[in-house]
């Protein structure tokens, strides 16, 4: 598979996969998610990583993309208080891959598979 289809197979699921996130989380709609400046960010770290000759790891941290200034706190304020983690090597034929975590303060888990399904994982 082409580089090109698979970043664009990995955007399409990162938008269903923030949408979904922000339907599921049990709390009252806060902040927002601007999911074009989250895929940006995702690429401009395997960029990164590429360009200075480290490996891009499996997974990425959404605080590292806002401490590395890819991201911006109000691009992705709709997760504030959560730790969201980003994969970035998700086999877009896998369907039991995870594409994407997000855990509450709580322990309230939601699991993003790259096939569209959401698991949800009480504390």
């Amino acid at each position: 598979m082409e580089a090109r289809q698979r970043w664009a197979i990995l955007g399409g699921v990162v938008v269903v996969a923030v949408i979904a996130v922000l339907l599921l989380v049990p709390r009252a709609p806060q902040g927002q998610v601007d999911a074009r400046r989250l895929f940006e960010a995702i690429q401009g770290y395997t960029q990164q990583a590429r360009a200075s000759g480290t490996p891009v790891p499996a997974t990425v941290a959404l605080q590292e993309l806002l401490a590395r200034g890819l991201l911006q706190p109000q691009d992705v304020s709709g997760f504030d208080g959560m730790e969201v983690t980003v994969a970035l090597k998700a086999d877009p034929t896998d369907p039991d891959a995870v594409l994407m975590e997000a855990r509450a303060p709580d322990g309230y888990r939601i699991v993003l598979l790259v096939d569209g399904r959401v698991l949800t994982y009480a504390k």
